[in-house]
């Protein structure tokens, strides 16, 4: 679509065919779960990483530095402070993002610190590296679709092989993210017992060939309000989680207790319910929304200062320690262990 190939009348059903036939890969790849996951992302991370170095170097090499860092920012604000907060609450929002994803990658090793320093370098570094790539095009191009930065700086040739290989690095992503979400889905009761991982796999791509098929434009138009709401949700779950791994229960799980749905279970709480959660949850939301409201991106003066993340993080880590605490580790409740328990 981008060089000329197709025509105007037919971009919007080439591109739902694309998205389907996107998702129907993903689900394939996904039959044999994590053997999959496993092989198909060292093979597509390989392959990103030499297109993101290819493109770095044309993008040095045909622009020059010099007119990098004269290209002008897209849409500026007057407010210097508050334009690189907003870029860093996306590019926080997008990490964020990946943070359950990590969760499933962990999965896939013996023990979660043999995954620390690869998903800092393999992950961490790429995605900034890749990141700033990606930014540098658009500021000197001044168009931020990647169909468009990827055909000037690498021309017709480079630019096809680098968009086929961004299309291959979107389908890693949602293998991995499937694969996560599979997992969790396959705790449900109903769905361990009466569906099979395919069928799994195949219901939770559902949703997304909907808004693939009959809302893409609607979607891709709601993006940074898209992101915005990433950071609603995982900012104060990270507090919590934080807070809850470090410092109440020292890194240490019970495995028994993770796959037991009982009232035995360490993280039964009540009735599989953990208030001091909710609780947090509620408060790092509100911290977050009357920083930047994620649906009109109105923000309030301070959020050029501190961002809207990085205070639901911590608002919400401070509030899950004081209620768990004061009522839950009291209660009995959580498992936690007896210095935790007399921490109070």
């Amino acid at each position: 679509m981008s060089i000329g190939v197709i025509g105007a009348s037919f971009q919007s059903t080439v591109a739902v065919l694309g998205t389907l036939a996107a998702i129907a890969i993903s689900w394939v790849f996904l039959r044999k779960g994590a053997t999959t996951v496993r092989i198909s992302s060292i093979i597509i991370s390989i392959f990103v990483v030499i297109v993101a170095a290819i493109l770095l170097f044309l993008l040095v090499f045909r622009v020059g530095i010099p007119a990098i860092r004269a290209a002008a920012p897209l849409a500026p604000s007057d407010n210097l402070l508050w334009n690189y907060n907003v870029g860093f609450e996306i590019v926080l929002c997008t990490c964020l993002s990946w943070w359950p994803y990590v969760g499933s990658i962990i999965r896939m090793v013996p023990t979660g610190k043999h995954a620390v320093l690869p998903c800092m370098i393999g992950m961490g570094l790429p995605t900034g590296v890749i990141s700033l790539i990606g930014l540098y095009s658009a500021l000197v191009i001044g168009n931020p679709d990647p169909t468009k930065w990827m055909l000037e700086v690498g021309g017709i040739g480079i630019g096809i092989i680098a968009l086929l290989f961004l299309a291959l690095a979107n389908i890693g992503t949602a293998i991995v993210g499937g694969y996560a979400t599979g997992i969790g889905l396959r705790r449900i009761g109903f769905i361990q017992r009466n569906l099979s991982w395919n069928m799994t796999t195949f219901l939770m791509f559902v949703p997304v060939a909907i808004v693939g098929a009959f809302i893409p434009d609607l979607f891709m138009e709601k993006i940074p309000n898209f992101m915005a709401f990433l950071g609603v949700a995982f900012a104060p779950l990270l507090g919590i989680q934080i807070v809850d791994s470090v410092l109440f229960r020292r890194h240490r799980l019970d495995v028994y207790s993770l796959y037991n749905n009982t009232p035995r279970s360490s993280y039964y709480y009540w009735m599989g319910v953990n208030p001091a959660a909710i609780v947090a949850m509620i408060v790092g939301f509100i911290t977050y929304v009357n920083l930047l409201n994620p649906i009109t991106y109105e923000v309030k003066e301070l959020f050029a200062y501190i961002t809207a993340s990085v205070p639901s993080i911590i608002v919400s880590g401070i509030a899950y320690y004081i209620a768990t605490s004061l009522f839950v580790i009291p209660a009995g409740k959580g498992g936690y262990p007896a210095k935790a328990k007399t921490a109070k």
